[in-house]
């Protein structure tokens, strides 16, 4: 069911990918229990099908969802929540609830850090704040970010990554 839903996903066949994302979450469910590391990915999977096809507030619920189980599973800090901070940031970015966002994101932000979590995954983060910092008026915020995004990058050499390509976008709007 992962490859489907990822398949129709990629083919912008949203509900095909939603109806195959949730099948898997109900089937997760009954194996593992509805509050299981393994639910909270699917409600991970189905807040992305959300995502993507549009439905902020829909997949907002659904990140919420899968937040509350992995600080049941893992505690408050955990790389997997910041994950779902992560996620759920984006969604409320989307919605235009920035205030809402910008906490969620720096919650991930914060987690990320201690954590020393992949780099890559660090800077994607730091864009996100950038966004919503900037969307909040906040330019010199956004410009940090950026900047804190951009070292980040440059301080390891994975080529052809999409946080590569954002910060050279980034660059263009942010030179230094």
């Amino acid at each position: 069911l992962n490859r489907q839903a990822s398949a129709f996903l990629q083919s912008q066949k949203f509900a095909e990918a939603d109806h195959a994302a949730r099948e898997k979450m109900r089937i997760t469910e009954r194996v593992f229990g509805p509050r299981s590391e393994q639910t909270a990915g699917a409600e991970e999977d189905v807040g992305a099908v959300l995502f993507y096809a549009g439905d902020f507030v829909g997949a907002e619920t659904h990140h919420r969802r899968a937040l509350e189980i992995r600080r049941e599973v893992f505690g408050d800090e955990s790389a997997e929540v910041a994950q779902a901070l992560h996620n759920l940031g984006f969604a409320q970015s989307k919605q235009g609830r920035l205030d809402a966002a910008e906490e969620s994101l720096r919650e991930a932000l914060r987690l990320r850090r201690k954590l020393l979590v992949d780099r890559e995954l660090l800077a994607l983060t730091l864009e996100g704040l950038a966004h919503v910092t900037y969307q909040r008026g906040q330019p010199a915020l956004a410009e940090k970010y950026l900047a804190d995004q951009l070292e980040i990058v440059r301080n390891f050499t994975t080529q052809g990554t999409r946080v590569s390509a954002t910060a050279a976008y980034q660059n263009r709007y942010f030179p230094q």
